[in-house]
């Protein structure tokens, strides 16, 4: 069974073709996640910290992984988050992340930093989102990766083309980040 069609089965949403996401991920040479709302359900509260599953820990490796054996190099990885998490800075160090940017209001302003540090085009930026504070940079990214949330319904409503690639069918903190992972992979036939 193709890729495309197994993810679509899944509920998976392709705003882009299926073909033109994979040329998008031909050049990409940077991930970078948000955090609240794709690596966890979003909720505070009780001095509780938003944590991450270990499956979505897992698909930002093999995603890693799979850039690195095309082109041989261990692409950029950084958190950009509205917040202060830390245990976002845990996941980063663990996983050898190269930067997280916490408590940052206009998250574009984190992204032209990221590129003008790394010598990155906004092209070769692929941004695994949820929100609408998110959208400034997920219209100006290469490949953008909408993590979904049946409750968000008019925000689902209004995705085109300029803001997102493809929805997840799984949610924050089930499986969305690995979902998202995989589906690069498989198309790219890593």
């Amino acid at each position: 069974m193709h890729p495309e069609q197994i993810f679509a089965e899944k509920g998976g949403r392709f705003v882009t073709p299926f073909s033109v996401l994979n040329d998008k991920f031909k050049s990409t040479r940077a991930l970078v996640f948000d955090w609240d709302g794709v690596f966890n359900n979003g909720h505070k509260g009780g001095g509780s910290a938003s944590g991450f599953s270990e499956i979505d820990s897992m698909g930002t490796n093999l995603l890693r992984f799979g850039i690195w054996l095309r082109n041989g190099k261990v692409p950029y990885t950084a958190l950009l988050t509205g917040a202060e998490n830390p245990i976002a800075y845990e996941l980063s160090a663990r996983e050898h992340f190269k930067s997280v940017y916490f408590k940052v209001p206009h998250k574009h302003k984190a992204l032209s930093h990221m590129m003008e540090q790394e010598q990155l085009s906004a092209h070769e930026i692929a941004f695994f989102y949820d929100d609408v504070l998110d959208l400034p940079v997920a219209k100006d990214v290469g490949l953008r990766m909408l993590i979904n949330d049946p409750a968000k319904v008019w925000f689902n409503t209004q995705i085109t083309n300029d803001t997102a690639d493809y929805v997840t069918a799984n949610t924050a903190g089930g499986g969305a980040v690995r979902e998202a992972c995989e589906l690069l992979l498989a198309g790219a036939g890593l």
